[in-house]
């Protein structure tokens, strides 16, 4: 069993093809193999959802599916998913090579990132803005389905998920991967490209033209950057090609001798076999003085064509019609034998199975081709016929269908259940921003009609000055070094006016008169800590000064939101009495100022690493309106964009989940997941500039020097002796000391860059280098010796 890898053009062996063939069912390049959805799985779904780790035995169940559905060669035995990192999930499979009883384990297959912008739920942002509203308000705690504020909220949801909508489309509209129509057409305005036009059609009758399909225009955009280089790059003589005329559905560009460039051109018309007028309207496009690198000879040729034919049997459960399932498999045969039909693309007996497993087909036997057609970068395939006899078509009477133990039925399950894997895909690197509610019930605090929120009468703190209540702990149990430099915040408010001391307990710091007016206000205190404070934390003294408080009356009363420790280099903690689950608010970020899409509920304490602005309540109501309707037009209003829709392409402001599309889009070659943030940045900021000097002595030595190492290149007329016009030598030195292993998929990921970094006409070899130091010692001694010199003349 032999075959070759798509990506790397390397020659597969043995159980190699299996493994391409689980990682191709399951995964799919960005740019490059087209994700067959129709094929059954869920595996895709459950990611785009995105789903939660509760999860994992709905992607698993799918997994095993899937791979019973298109790959029959492998038994499985077990699925294992792995989360190892933010933004990554890993699966591995063991089964059995059924043809020889062989174990075979297949690990590290990373799926992709979600493909979605925001997921819209109804129910959860109904639940959201229900949430906000009691939290608000408290006596909406007991809302029923019929009154007024429930169908208010609601109506509003439902212009709010309209309005999403619109966002995630437009988001969309401005993404290469995923741009339609006139929206692609903008983009590809950006490059300079425009739609080709395949039939002009006869607009005086009525016949409009027919263009270029989304797919094909979409490649040829992603390819635009590669066309900026003159130096000729393989992208470069592709992109070229492929613009040459639209009639040309695939080229790809390989070099038989140094000096000599062979494009293949594979055509729209009859079985892709390229007319004589294609390939002299492709050569005089590559030949063009502002296209053709100096001293390239190029030889256009047509695609060699490697037919098959398609000989199966379709066995189907019991309905009233065959026929409509076998109409249905055959869309989706004719929809793969098109994907299929592209330079290098190989047809394989696990597509064939997928393709023909339509719903409501129990098995299927496929008698011709007996193996994989297996193609090369010249070589594409064509399917010749397709036939199944008729007489074998069978109806199966007494079929039952059963499903995998513990499996839970996607197609049975709305997609508002599937629950989203923040942590896994989406999640930004840096630190969330929660709210932790603080129940702050000790002492005299008692609520004041807000859940979270707490208050104490003003007569609790009558009795003049030093009188103190305390309430506040901090929980975390530590105690502070003497020294550390601490700050103690807290939010407050009063029915009227007043001042109230703010303080440390009565044997710490002195306290602080705070002017406390009937609008909410942080204020912040900054002490040291000495050797004396307790090990269970620092109380928070709140007490009524005599002076300045002739307006509070005993039934007076001070709210408090909350308080929030900060701790200097030593340490961080919070300051409440009970904790409860911390829950998630969303933000957009823009520099180091991070904007909370609602205010947060009285008595919550905001974590986070950057400045925190949280945004006023908006709406129309006059200020006599009451707090009811005021809390319901807060719960009510629009939340911020999660995704700027004018960052998306640039570099700085692209949010992290999306960053790899941008980098696709601008045709960047390489892309670690392991990189730092700054460093995808960086090379998706460079991406143009990297594609115009392609094919360089510069842009070799940059690509290798991503992989850590460093390479010596010597050119053809530098070699003792000369070596052949068009070649180099590549010599790649690994350090030992703090260097990468140099395993060999290492050194095929560096080859691989190299190809397509160099002119596609010039020939190198490859040598591996070991570049090590040491420390030399040098010893030497001295002794003191007496000697004579005797000189012997022969007379």
């Amino acid at each position: 069993m032999r075959g070759i890898d798509a990506n790397t053009g390397k020659s597969l062996d043995g159980l190699a093809h299996l493994h391409q063939s689980v990682r191709d069912i399951l995964t799919t390049p960005l740019g490059s193999r087209v994700l067959r959805r129709e094929y059954g799985s869920r595996v895709f779904e459950l990611i785009d959802a995105p789903t939660n780790r509760s999860l994992r035995m709905d992607l698993i169940a799918a997994t095993v599916d899937a791979l019973a559905r298109w790959e029959p060669r492998l038994h499985v035995e077990n699925v294992d998913v792995s989360l190892p990192a933010p933004g990554v999930m890993i699966l591995a499979v063991t089964g059995i090579h059924l043809p020889d009883g062989e174990a075979i384990t297949i690990e590290g297959i990373e799926l992709p990132a979600p493909a979605v912008i925001e997921v819209l739920d109804f129910e959860a942002m109904f639940d959201e803005s229900l949430t906000a509203l009691q939290a608000l308000d408290p006596t909406f705690d007991a809302l029923l389905p019929s009154d007024p504020a429930f169908k208010i909220l609601e109506v509003c949801t439902y212009l709010r998920l309209l309005d999403r909508q619109r966002v995630n489309d437009a988001a969309r509209g401005v993404m290469l991967a995923y741009a339609v129509g006139s929206d692609l057409d903008h983009l590809a305005a950006i490059f300079g490209i425009a739609r080709q036009v395949l039939d002009p059609g006869k607009p005086h009758e009525g016949i409009p033209p027919r263009y270029e399909g989304d797919e094909d225009f979409r490649r040829r955009i992603q390819l635009g950057p590669e066309g900026f280089s003159v130096a000729g790059p393989e992208g470069a003589y592709i992109f070229h090609a492929l613009s040459a005329d639209a009639r040309v559905l695939d080229a790809s560009a390989t070099s038989s001798s140094p000096g000599v460039v062979v494009v293949s051109v594979l055509s729209r018309e009859a079985n892709g076999a390229a007319s004589q007028g294609l390939l002299d309207a492709v050569e005089a496009k590559l030949s063009a003085a502002d296209v053709r690198p100096l001293t390239d000879h190029v030889l256009v040729r047509s695609a060699e064509i490697v037919n098959y034919a398609i000989n199966a049997t379709l066995y189907t459960f019991a309905g009233p019609d065959s026929q409509v399932v076998l109409g249905e498999a055959r869309t989706r045969l004719d929809r793969y034998i098109a994907e299929s039909h592209r330079l290098g693309r190989d047809v394989t007996r696990s597509g064939l199975f997928a393709a023909l497993h339509a719903e409501g087909v129990q098995r299927v036997e496929i008698a011709s081709p007996l193996a994989d057609v297996v193609v090369d970068r010249t070589q594409a395939t064509h399917c010749s016929t397709f036939r199944h006899p008729g007489g074998a078509l069978a109806s199966l009477q007494s079929v039952y269908r059963t499903d995998w133990q513990g499996r839970l039925k996607l197609s049975d399950t709305p997609r508002r259940n599937l629950q989203r894997l923040s942590a896994t895909f989406n999640v930004p690197r840096w630190t969330g921003y929660y709210v932790k509610p603080a129940n702050l019930s000790a002492g005299s605090f008692a609520p004041d009609g807000s859940p979270n929120a707490f208050s104490f009468p003003a007569s609790d703190a009558i009795g003049g000055p030093g009188q103190r209540f305390t309430g506040l702990v901090d929980e975390d149990g530590s105690a502070f070094p003497d020294g550390a430099v601490r700050t103690i915040s807290v939010w407050l408010r009063a029915t009227e006016p007043c001042v109230i001391g703010f303080g440390m307990r009565t044997t710490g710091p002195g306290r602080t008169q705070l002017q406390v007016g009937t609008e909410w206000r942080r204020y912040s205190y900054t002490y040291t800590a000495t050797a004396d404070d307790p090990p269970r934390g620092m109380s928070i003294v709140l007490d009524r000064l005599a002076a300045g408080n002739s307006g509070l009356k005993p039934d007076s009363r001070i709210h408090v939101w909350g308080t929030q420790a900060e701790a200097g280099p030593v340490a961080t903690s919070y300051i409440h009495a009970v904790a409860q689950p911390m829950t998630r608010i969303d933000y957009s970020m823009a520099g180091n100022v991070v904007t909370l899409n609602y205010l947060p509920p009285p008595g919550a304490i905001i974590d986070g690493d950057a400045l925190v602005s949280v945004p006023a309540a908006a709406h129309l109501l006059p200020p006599n309106s009451t707090r009811s309707e005021q809390a319901l037009a807060r719960a009510a209003v629009t939340r911020p964009l999660p995704v700027d829709i004018t960052a998306l392409w640039d570099a700085d402001r692209c949010p992290a989940a999306l960053l790899p599309w941008l980098a696709w889009a601008l045709s960047v070659d390489e892309w670690k997941a392991y990189w730092p943030d700054k460093v995808k940045r960086a090379r998706v900021r460079a991406a143009i500039a990297i594609q115009r000097r392609k094919g360089t002595w510069g842009s070799v030595r940059d690509v290798v020097a991503a992989f850590g190492g460093s390479i010596l290149i010597r050119e053809w007329w530098e070699m003792q002796p000369q070596g052949a016009p068009h070649t180099f030598e590549a010599v790649m030195t690994i350090a030992n000391q703090g260097g990468e292993t140099a395993t060999a998929k290492f050194v095929d990921d560096v080859i691989g860059e190299i190809t397509r970094t160099k002119p596609v006409r010039s020939h190198f070899t490859f040598t591996q280098g070991m570049q090590a130091s040491a420390e030399i010692g040098a010893l030497a001694g001295a002794r003191g010796t007496t000697f004579r010199r005797i000189q012997l003349i022969g007379e």
